[in-house]
């Protein structure tokens, strides 16, 4: 590992594999023969951006027969081997087979320890690089920016889709707190106990005590009484009036008037007046306890009456 470009120069072992940036892809590398070369490769790298931001290594080139990528999804694990055919050194470009093989303990075991070494990652891939030789180096581990190959790539999308969406729900679940819900082991009320309790008479409200019996005022809507009527007639104005107050008393069965034998012509004017004044009195009283009807029929009782009385009057004074 270099910091920066200028430190590449101490490099003495060729040929080498430059690779430049932390997410080369396997693109971004080359192979250098001589110090020559890696001058020329320093060079590009120092032009390519500030020195506090360069980031390359260079590794020592191994001839491959071919190489190994192994990936595990979850609890998914998968092996493929890719080998060139056009005879380039890189395998990722040029003509290459690629083939799924089984995959073996030692293989499974490396992406376990390379997942438990970063904290248990779910997504991972390594690459594994097998020499002539046969011998086999790691060269590099990722986590889920590795590339998928082979004819499963759809099937490993969704797989990790599935994961996310999964993991999601257990971390990323709110709690009762963010929520506003009432805390664990505390039951609410349910509202239809909180609306019964309201409905319901409290005990401190005592209770209303019965309307007291007795004659229930006479409704505020009802006709006015009708005012009687007194017309001057012959006789002094305090007879009427007194008559009038009368009339304004109930009504009571009136009495036969008694049959008595012609007496003196007084005598018979007074029992005249008597007779009279009961018969006044007892139509004054059945108008006044009579039922509110129309107009028309009130006003013709009371001509009625008053014609009574005017020939009451003319007989009593005439006979006088």
């Amino acid at each position: 590992f270099f910091p920066n470009a200028r430190d590449l120069f101490s490099w003495s072992k060729f040929p080498c594999v430059l690779k430049a940036g932390h997410c080369h892809g396997g693109v971004a590398t080359a192979r250098l023969e001589n110090q020559s070369a890696l001058q020329d490769a320093a060079g590009l790298v120092t032009g390519s951006g500030n020195d506090a931001h360069c980031y390359c290594t260079i590794e020592p080139y191994i001839d491959a027969k071919f190489d190994v990528h192994i990936q595990k999804i979850g609890n998914n694990y998968k092996a493929f081997m890719r080998k060139s055919i056009s005879g380039h050194w890189k395998t990722n470009q040029g003509s290459a087979m690629l083939e799924q093989i089984t995959l073996t303990e030692k293989y499974k075991s490396w992406v376990d320890e390379i997942s438990e070494l970063f904290g248990g990652m779910e997504v991972c891939g390594l690459s594994v690089v097998v020499g002539k030789d046969g011998r086999e180096h790691i060269i590099s581990a990722c986590d889920c920016t590795f590339s998928l190959i082979g004819d499963s790539q759809e099937e490993d999308r969704r797989q990790i889709a599935d994961l996310v969406s999964a993991r999601m729900q257990n971390v990323c679940r709110p709690s009762m707190a963010q929520t506003g819900g009432p805390p664990h082991g505390i039951r609410q009320p349910s509202r239809s106990s909180i609306s019964s309790r309201g409905e319901s008479p409290t005990e401190d409200v005592a209770p209303t005590p019965p309307a007291p019996a007795g004659p229930r005022p006479a409704p505020m809507g009802g006709p006015p009484p009708i005012p009687e009527r007194t017309s001057p007639a012959v006789g002094s104005i305090g007879r009427l009036s007194s008559r009038s107050s009368i009339s304004e008393l109930p009504e009571e069965p009136s009495a036969p008037a008694p049959t008595s034998v012609p007496g003196s012509v007084g005598g018979i004017a007074r029992r005249d007046s008597q007779t009279s004044q009961a018969s006044s009195v007892s139509s004054a009283s059945r108008v006044s306890s009579r039922p509110p009807q129309t107009q028309t029929s009130v006003v013709e009782d009371a001509e009625d009456t008053m014609k009574n009385l005017r020939k009451t009057f003319a007989g009593i004074f005439g006979d006088m």
